[in-house]
């Protein structure tokens, strides 16, 4: 068996990032154990390297290549130092250079969740990092974990940058009657409460002369004394929440004006002797101008502007830029959005950069004779359409949400899970572009058109405030409603934020039945609702609030423990990650990245950091536990895989990550349980199931198995867990100590498995039919041109042309 020559050539130093995940013919080595830093682990490694090339392995994963406080590096701390237990820089790179003449890609193992420190800081903590290659201070460093925190008001002109971030809590900073109550100067006394309470935005009224004192009836957008104060009083509170970081959100009523004069047919639809002089074709035709007909749908009885016309885009740009640039708005809330085309608003905001949008289309949810229809999806569906249709950029106000929430806390919970399981609002299915909320100034407020039921608040802020999401709290409840109702919304905020619930958490549902609710939220927080005696299994939760009807615990699973976690949110701290992977991946040689502990933090910055650094392939680890009942593992993993896949596609698609589902699984049905090899769809039941080309497939590494053992494959059943990895779609990686501390023939069995799967062409996307799955027997053909089983009954494939290539202690393996 000569080099292999692999058809994809993967150490060529290409530059499209996807190109080795749509290849998916790799094999991966993980080319250490736990124990490896105590055997000058680079210059043995070095002298395999012929054997790992021969052998079929395109990738070989090595350990952490940075300056560790542990031996084993993962407790780095500076991260361009290459000298570790492992062997010095010079030994490394004499060991890359080996392997790409080997054609084999070097995998560097990237541990950025967390870093060791140099010296104290904040708090006591080694959260400082004085005289490293990167002198990060404390504000590297998450607030959960002794650092300080980010200040989220920084003028930004990336106007996505606020939306991908995700951390956005907003307040709604008035209601229908405060244009009665000196609304600037009574809201400038509170902005330091808005601010200590955890609020990164206030929405505040329309800031134009109106002809209805609410705001809404606009005339002269440029003149700025309005109702709730002079524009004095205004400007002074806008700087006033810039010095205390609550960014300024501007309601901008474009979708009509009144006019100042007649014109055409008789109607005040001309705007002589204001700041934008107008004339009848800035007002669609349906609604008494000379302009075209209306994009949307119409506001009755008052001109509506018409959005087609250049001229009045232009000045709405102008208008707009003023607002975020001069005056020092920072957010949009685009009122009555369904008036006009989405398109405009995606011109708009193209050419404004405000850092937040928010657009209300708001119409009726779907009912039937006897209520609220359990099935909103058409409903979300179409709030969804007109955020697709802004280009992305703006969020919208979760409508849907609302409708099922205010019902749900009737006593029926259930309404809280769609039929997949998730959230039923525009939450379950684009949560980063969802601004939940309860009530605002027209459902709410002396208006109360919709009103969310009054006792039940605290369980709808429970809700929204531990959820995925935008969440945005209403003046009246937070300020009216008294100070118990507040502090509670406040600490629902801190929990928030210490457990680094974003809009894009991973949400699991446990609970939705008629009087109870519950839910783990980011792997980190668990919430319930509902009168239902219930709290969450395992001692790693703690309650951190409750109230009527509703309690919340957070848990201290997903922060590293013990060691300062870095800030990834903090622009520079993702700059010098970049700058540092780049250099990984640029000078020293690696070619692949492996994300370490990639739970730790959001999926959104890997998918940044594979972007910038442009790996051929990279792999996460989101390990959390499978889920289990009283009798052992559940049969249905669908929810553990699920949470997989939305890291998965959370990082843009860009990364794989290591199927802890089908490890899980495949473990048990090992022992005699080969009927959880298909799930109830006839699939395999892992991530490799349903998503093949991005499951790293694996049976041990140096975590679960090596000297830590932590969740070790069954020893006496290697060899049919390789037989499975090794014939089936996905990525499958092999562990060291099984293929070279084992024996030979382990060794040279896989090794042999290989050399099938190549010849055979099987890949991450092949196909697969399984044949048989039940307790004794398991068997499959995949590609169509392989055919294996497991278990020790006796079967073979039907059919002459089935040649067995390969067989060992309760496997075989046939091509055609």
């Amino acid at each position: 068996m000569g080099y292999y020559n692999n058809v994809f050539d993967g150490c060529n130093d290409q530059t499209d990032i996807g190109a080795v995940m749509r290849n998916g013919r790799e094999v991966i080595l993980q080319a250490y154990n736990w124990e490896s830093h105590k055997h000058n682990w680079y210059k043995n490694l070095d002298s395999k390297v012929p054997d790992i090339s021969k052998s079929g392995f395109t990738s070989a994963w090595l350990p952490p290549p940075s300056q560790s406080l542990a031996p084993e590096g993962y407790l780095p701390q500076d991260l361009y130092s290459l000298n570790s237990a492992y062997g010095s820089e010079h030994l490394l790179k004499s060991l890359l250079g080996k392997m790409k003449q080997y054609k084999v890609r070097a995998m560097a193992d990237i541990v950025i969740n967390h870093r060791i420190g140099t010296t104290r800081g904040h708090g006591g903590m080694y959260n400082r990092y004085d005289g490293s290659s990167l002198p990060w201070d404390e504000h590297a460093v998450t607030s959960c974990t002794g650092g300080k925190v980010f200040d989220g008001c920084n003028d930004q002109t990336d106007i996505g940058a606020v939306m991908r971030d995700g951390r956005e809590v907003i307040l709604q900073a008035y209601n229908w009657e405060s244009h009665k109550h000196n609304w600037y100067k009574n809201l400038d006394s509170k902005v330091p409460d808005i601010s200590k309470s955890g609020f990164t935005s206030a929405w505040l009224p329309p800031p134009s002369q109106s002809l209805a004192p609410e705001g809404y009836l606009p005339q002269d957008l440029y003149s700025l004394n309005s109702a709730y104060g002079s524009e004095h009083l205004l400007k002074s509170l806008l700087g006033k929440m810039k010095q205390y970081k609550v960014r300024a959100m501007a309601d901008i009523v474009i979708n009509h004006r009144i006019g100042t004069t007649r014109g055409h047919g008789g109607m005040y639809n001309r705007y002589d002797g204001s700041s934008l002089p107008w004339d009848e074709h800035a007002v669609t035709s349906c609604t008494g101008g000379k302009g075209n007909r209306s994009t949307g749908d119409n506001f009755n009885g008052v001109p509506n502007v018409d959005h087609t016309q250049h001229f009045v885009r232009k000045d709405i740009i102008g208008w707009l830029r003023w607002l975020r640039n001069t005056v020092g708005f920072q957010d949009f809330r685009f009122d009555f959005a369904r008036g006009y085309s989405a398109q405009y608003v995606k011109e708009y905001i193209g050419a404004a950069k405000p850092l937040f949008s928010v657009g209300e289309c708001w119409d009726s949810c779907n009912y039937n004779g006897h209520g609220l229809d359990y099935n909103q999806d058409s409903h979300r569906q179409r709030i969804i359409n007109w955020i697709d249709a802004t280009g992305q950029r703006s969020a919208a106000f979760d409508f849907t949400t609302k409708g099922i929430l205010q019902e749900a806390v009737m006593g029926q919970y259930w309404r809280l899970r769609d039929a997949q399981g998730k959230p039923p609002g525009v939450m379950g299915w684009w949560p980063s572009r969802s601004v939940t909320f309860l009530d605002n100034h027209d459902t709410g407020s002396s208006q109360a058109h919709w009103p969310f039921p009054s006792h039940h608040i605290m369980e709808g802020y429970a809700y929204i405030l531990t959820h995925p999401g935008i969440p945005c709290v209403f003046y009246d409840h937070f300020y009216d409603w008294g100070s118990s109702i507040h502090d509670q919304i406040v600490k629902l905020i801190d929990v928030r934020r210490r457990q680094d619930i974003h809009s894009r958490s991973t949400i699991r549902i446990l609970e939705a039945k008629s009087n109870l609710y519950a839910a783990i939220v980011g792997e980190k927080l668990c919430m319930k609702l509902g009168d239902a005696s219930w709290c969450p299994s395992g001692r790693e939760w703690t309650l951190a609030t409750s109230g009527h009807r509703y309690a919340g615990n957070r848990s201290t699973g997903d922060n590293f423990n013990g060691v300062p976690n870095v800030d990834h949110t903090q622009h520079f701290v993702r700059k010098d990650i970049i700058g540092w992977l780049r250099w990984l991946r640029n000078t020293v040689g690696f070619q692949d990245f492996r994300f370490d502990f990639a739970r730790g933090y959001s999926a959104q910055y890997v998918k940044e950091y594979i972007g910038a650094a442009k790996p051929l392939f990279s792999v996460g680890e989101c390990w959390d536990s499978c889920n289990y009942n009283g009798h052992g593992l559940d049969y249905n993993q669908d929810s553990h895989r699920q949470r997989i896949i939305n890291w998965i596609d959370a990082t843009g698609q860009r990364s794989a990550a290591f199927d802890f589902t089908t490890k899980g699984i495949l473990q048990e049905a090992v022992m005699g349980q080969y009927w959880r090899l298909r799930d109830a769809q006839g699939k395999p039941p892992g991530v490799m199931g349903w998503w093949p080309s991005r499951a790293v497939t694996f049976l041990d590494n140096h975590d679960t198995g090596s000297t830590q053992a932590h969740w070790p494959f069954p020893s006496h059943h290697i060899m049919e867990g390789y037989a499975y990895i090794l014939t089936h779609p996905g990525i499958p990686c092999v562990f060291y100590d099984h293929f070279y501390d084992w024996g030979s023939s382990i060794h040279d069995q896989i090794v042999k498995l290989i050399d099938v799967r190549r010849r055979q062409d099987i890949h991450s996307r092949s196909t697969i039919r399984i044949l048989e799955a039940k307790s004794n027997l398991y068997a499959a053909i995949v590609g169509e041109k392989l055919c294996m089983k497991l278990g020790d009954a006796s079967w073979c494939p039907s059919g002459r042309e089935w040649t067995l290539a390969t067989s060992g202690h309760r496997y075989a393996v046939w091509h055609k």
